[in-house]
């Protein structure tokens, strides 16, 4: 269980970052990569900077540095989210005025963007073919609080679209993440191109 002055934190961070995000005005036509599985999300990174070059941002963990990197020495911006001031200062305006943002992961400050617009926010599955509980069904979510459940369920409802490898996968999504899943054709690049 948290502790109160986690909560508090975890609400302060969180304020902060509705904040940012309300102040973004002008719109852009970048296509944002939350990125923190390097090896599920390389790519995909290959094929939209083939296609979209100029447009292209990485906001990436510290993990997936060296991935990162490499698209920053081919011309891309790069962010590093685990570091709070280029959150603040440049990811959240980037992300809460962007159209199209791909997700590899579950990322808190996305539960306080406000987009400016009709943004398209893509959950790509990162763990494909992985057993494992996720979403509201994780173990971990059972000794939450009630507020830190809301909390994800408040980024769960950025997601606009999911991809997944299955249909099943999509009902178990939706039953995880307590949404409707769209009804795009379903994929997994790695599984796909194997095929």
């Amino acid at each position: 269980m948290s502790t109160p002055l986690v909560l508090a934190s975890k609400e302060f961070y969180l304020m902060l970052v509705q904040l940012a995000s309300k102040r973004t005005k002008k719109k852009n036509d970048r296509i944002i990569f939350l990125l923190s599985f390097p090896e599920s999300s390389q790519m995909t990174l290959q094929l939209l900077y083939k296609h979209f070059p100029e447009k292209l941002v990485i906001c990436y963990a510290k993990n997936a540095k060296d991935l990162a990197e490499f698209y920053e020495n081919k011309g891309c911006p790069i962010y590093c989210i685990d570091t709070f001031s280029v959150l603040i200062k440049d990811i959240v305006p980037l992300v809460s005025s962007s159209k199209l943002v791909f997700c590899d992961n579950y990322f808190a400050f996305l539960a306080r963007i406000t987009f400016n617009n009709k943004a398209s926010v893509v959950q790509l599955w990162h763990a494909n073919g992985a057993i494992k509980l996720f979403g509201l069904a994780a173990k971990y979510t059972k000794n939450v609080t009630k507020r830190d459940r809301e909390r994800y369920i408040e980024v769960y409802n950025k997601f606009t679209h999911y991809v997944v490898s299955s249909q099943k996968m999509a009902d178990v999504f939706a039953k995880n993440y307590r949404q409707a899943i769209n009804e795009l054709p379903f994929g997994y690049l790695p599984t796909d191109r194997f095929f």
